[in-house]
């Protein structure tokens, strides 16, 4: 499978981009991180997986973001010899296009379309070789187990394991007798054992068919016979029902009548009932109205009595609430005394408290003064002084330097010691020196000469080292005394003292500062604190000019107690106030309930009066219109008329009571009669149908085409039996022939590794070998004569493997391979390998297609020949040679 060009339109971050596949080069498409590299792989699996109406998560969210518009897909690619353009627009109507020349020229749309080059690819492409090789951002580079099953691969490396003309004979002639019978992959039936099949399938449908057609008309013919006295028996029982419903329904009639009788004998009674229960009711009205005349005459009465007693009651009280609250008034008054007196001695409280408070602030003011005079004499010495702790540092560190390098020196220091008799005298460098206790010793710390008794002399010269290091020396001292000159101090001593002073002075500014904080308390500064000590001394001779006649408190303690006794006072005389207004209100309390109680009967006796005067006149006009004796004889006549209507009621329900009720009985009958009509009317329709039946079927020879069909069964079936032998036969050789080829297959590891190590030694060097397992994947490397497992190999070293191990599979099965797509790999190779692994994928593909993706540009420089793609904001800006520095834009 080759491709040869792919657009892609609106997807994901793609607004348009399309890309050539040269032929012999290697294909690298540049762009940054989210350019749409991967985009464009995936749109390829996108358009042979689902189709273009699919509604799955994977087709819905490549959707472009912020735009209406459809994802599109076109990829012209070539498939054994078949050439096809294959184009889909993915949305919810979708659109399917497919274009297929080259042998047989043909053109497909829609779902047909999609099926079609389902399979093209299931027929012309191997799907594990096809997945392994295609692999994208962020997935696994693990060697993939499918390769093993990949017959693509398998094949090729058959035919390069050597021929085997006998066994590759019987095997090939194995597999066209399987494919008689069965297709490849799925193992369906196909050719003449379908075709038994399916004829067998129909032959057995025509015979079940027509034998359920015949049984359909014998059960027909059952059901007619079954059918006619049943209707009889419906047409004899229909007959017998109707005449009992007219009967029922004339006996109906007849209790209407009574029924009619009976409700005009009803309503009588009911007037009748409704005149005595009248009468009755106001002859009651009048005894009641009677016996309520009597009671509000006693009640006037009992209240009369009970006002007189209340008055005096009243009186009693109006006394009694005067004089409490006479008392209240006077508690009130002393109250108000007391609270006056007890304000005036918490004033002196808080004249005391603002005293106490001035000579607490003024103490405030001193310690804040004292700590300020600390501090600015402190903030001078920081001033003056120029150590700082790296000025320090540098000093120390420059003081070891010198001490470190005199060190040095002592120990490189030439020393002659010359020996001779006691006394003895030479010269060095123009002095004249004794030998005392015989012996001299010179320190050469520069060139000296010595010159000895009898002419000689010796000239002594510092080593070179000894040299190196003086002038060290000289340039550390220097250092060191410049730094003590910046520091302001004369040793490195003194500079640590002046350090050690610094950080005390920093120390006394903090304290200060804290002691300032702390005596200004919730004030800003201390101007704010001599503000507020001013005013309070305000207040203060305020106080006193306002109270001048009197004595004040000369402590907060003098006038604490004051006011404590003034607080005491002033509680007592709140009480006495509280109690007495208590006392003074309960009184006036009963007043008021005694008040309203003699209002209360006062409106009692008047509502009693006046309802007695009512109830009088109701009487009086009640007897005029209508005398006690003639309210008498009525009533006696109605009692008698109701009498009469009760007896010829009674009556009339008896008559009513003998003919009973037949419409319960009427309900059931006609209900069977209609039940009766309608099974009657079904019955009848079922007979007529089914003997149209059988007439319709006597007319055409039925048995006969049952025969004729039974006898084509037999020989399907005798056909199919015989077929479905030779398909198991075929089958089973077929399939053992297979198993035991590929057990042979598994064996071809070794031609799989030295094809990898072709390619590895080109960026490992000539020790590189590999192994691999059952599976066909990597199991151990070689590298300078060790061996490694995989697992213990470095994470790039790993993934430089995997490349090389599809690299190889692909070249393997290069001339029926699949297009070899890495995204985003070899982040973790080096620069060197880096490039000898591009010039391997380089060299591939000459062979296979090979396609990169990188979001660094030049990555793959060194692969030559190839052809670079680049993407950026969406768009494909043109094709490069990468060897090349300028990039033309291309027309898209």
């Amino acid at each position: 499978m080759r491709y040869h060009r792919v657009t892609v339109r609106n997807f994901r971050g793609i607004s348009e981009a399309r890309v050539d596949f040269p032929e012999g080069r290697l294909l690298v498409i540049e762009g940054p991180n989210e350019a749409g590299k991967s985009s464009i792989v995936e749109a390829i699996g996108l358009l042979f997986e689902f189709p273009a109406e699919s509604s799955a998560e994977q087709v819905r969210r490549v959707r472009p973001v912020g735009r209406d518009a459809d994802p599109e897909v076109e990829l012209e690619f070539s498939i054994g010899r078949a050439w096809c353009r294959y184009r889909k627009v993915f949305s919810r109507r979708g659109v399917t296009e497919l274009e297929v020349s080259g042998g047989s020229e043909a053109v497909y749309s829609g779902r047909e379309a999609h099926d079609r080059a389902r399979r093209l690819l299931e027929e012309g492409v191997d799907e594990a070789l096809f997945k392994s090789l295609r692999v994208l951002q962020g997935e696994s580079l693990a060697a993939p187990g499918a390769l093993s099953k990949s017959q693509q691969l398998l094949k090729a490396l058959d035919a390069a394991a050597g021929p085997d003309p006998e066994g590759e004979g019987l095997f090939e002639r194995a597999k066209q007798e399987f494919a008689r019978y069965y297709t490849e992959k799925q193992e369906r039936p196909t050719g003449e054992f379908a075709t038994a099949r399916k004829e067998l399938e129909e032959a057995q449908q025509q015979v079940a068919q027509l034998e359920g057609e015949v049984r359909a008309l014998e059960a027909q013919a059952e059901r007619v016979r079954q059918l006619e006295p049943e209707i009889a028996a419906l047409r004899e029982a229909v007959e017998g029902l109707e005449a009992r419903q007219r009967e029922l329904e004339a006996a109906l009639e007849a209790r209407r009548e009574a029924e009619h009788a009976e409700e005009l004998a009803r309503k009588e009674l009911e007037a009748a009932e409704a005149q005595l229960r009248q009468l009755g009711e106001e002859v009651q009205r009048r005894a009641e109205r009677g016996r309520e005349v009597e009671r509000l005459a006693q009640e006037l009465e009992a209240l009369e009595r009970e006002f007189a007693d209340r008055r005096e009651e009243l009186e009693v009280l109006e006394a009694e609430a005067r004089a409490k609250r006479e008392a209240a008034n006077a508690a009130g008054k002393q109250f108000e005394t007391a609270s006056t007196r007890a304000k005036t001695l918490a004033d002196d409280l808080n004249y005391a408290q603002e005293l106490l408070q001035a000579e607490q602030m003024e103490r405030r003011l001193q310690a804040i003064g004292e700590a300020e005079e600390r501090r600015e004499a402190a903030r001078a010495f920081l001033a003056r002084c120029r150590v700082t702790p790296e000025l320090l540092k540098r000093v120390e560190e420059a003081e070891q330097q010198v001490q470190r390098t005199e060190a040095q020196l002592r120990a490189v220091v030439v020393q002659v010691e010359v020996e001779g008799p006691a006394g003895a005298r030479v010269v060095v460098d123009g002095e004249e020196r004794p030998l005392e206790r015989g012996l001299l010793k010179v320190e050469v710390t520069e060139e000296r000469r010595i010159d000895l008794p009898g002419g000689f002399a010796v000239v002594v010269r510092p080593s070179q080292s000894q040299g190196l290091l003086e002038g060290r020396l000289r340039e550390r001292r220097e250092e060191l005394e410049r730094l003590l000159a910046d520091s302001g101090a004369a040793t490195a001593e003194e500079a640590r003292e002046l350090e050690r002073r610094r950080l005390a002075a920093r120390q006394e500014v903090e304290q200060a500062e804290r002691t300032i904080r702390q005596q200004l308390m919730d004030l800003p500064n201390r101007e704010d604190l001599e503000g507020r000590l001013q005013r309070t001394r305000g207040r203060i001779a305020a106080y006193r000019a306002a109270h001048a006649g009197r004595t004040l408190p000369a402590t907060i303690e003098e006038a604490r107690r004051a006011k404590e006794t003034g607080d005491a006072e002033m509680q007592e005389a709140r009480a006495a106030a509280e109690a007495a207004e208590r006392a003074a209100r309960e009184a006036e309390e009963a007043l008021r309930r005694a008040d309203a109680a003699v209002r209360e009967i006062v409106t009692r006796v008047e509502r009693s009066r006046g309802l007695l005067e009512q109830l009088r006149s109701e009487a009086e006009r009640a007897e005029r219109e209508r005398p006690t004796a003639q309210l008498d004889q009525e009533l006696a006549a109605a009692r008698g008329k109701a009498a009469l209507a009760q007896r010829k009621l009674d009556e009339v329900r008896e008559r009513l009571a003998a003919h009973g009720d037949p419409a319960p009985e009427l309900k059931r009958v006609v209900s069977e009669r209609d039940t009766a009509e309608r099974r009657l009317r079904e019955a009848e329709r079922e007979v007529d149908e089914a003997r149209g039946a059988l007439k319709h079927a006597g007319e055409g020879p039925l048995q006969a085409r049952l025969d004729e069909a039974r006898n084509r069964l037999a020989a399907a079936t005798e056909r199919a039996e015989r077929l479905e032998r030779k398909a198991a036969a075929a089958r089973l050789l077929f399939r053992t022939l297979e198993k035991h080829r590929e057990a042979a297959q598994r064996m071809y590891g070794p031609l799989l590794a030295e094809r990898m190590a072709e390619l590895g030694r080109r960026v490992f060097g000539e020790d590189f070998a590999v192994e691999l397992d059952a599976e066909l994947a990597p199991k151990r490397r070689r590298l300078n004569g060790r061996w490694l497992e995989v697992e213990q190999l470095s994470i790039g070293a790993r993934e430089q493997l995997a490349v090389l191990h599809r690299a190889a599979c692909a070249a393997a099965a290069a001339r029926d391979g699949v297009p070899f797509f890495l995204d985003d790999a070899l982040g973790w190779s080096d620069e060197q390998r880096l490039e000898e692994m591009a010039r391997v994928l380089a060299g591939l593909a000459q062979e296979v297609q090979v396609v990169v993706l990188t979001c660094q540009p030049g990555r793959f420089a060194a692969a030559q020949p190839a052809e670079v793609v680049r993407i950026a904001g969406g768009r494909t800006e043109g094709a490069v040679d990468p060897g090349r520095g300028s990039q033309p834009e291309l027309p898209i």
